[in-house]
């Protein structure tokens, strides 16, 4: 009965290490996702303020807003 038990609790331990595992990469996956996210919406606001600011004929200020 007692080996039953000890191997029932390393599987259980066994199954927990790799829950946290999955469960850590999905999280890193987010905030990576989330940063993303924030990062494309302040270029996008950036190029915005560029075209609302400057004249979009010099070729140097097209090529950043296209670049962003």
């Amino acid at each position: 009965m007692k080996k039953i038990t000890k191997t029932a609790i390393v599987v259980v331990f066994i199954i927990a290490i790799g829950v946290s595992f999955f469960a850590g990469s999905y999280i890193k996956e987010q905030e990576q996702i989330d940063s993303r996210l924030q990062r494309c919406h302040m270029l996008i606001t950036f190029a915005i303020d560029k075209v609302e600011n400057q004249d979009i004929s010099d070729q140097d200020v097209m090529e950043a807003l296209i670049s962003n």
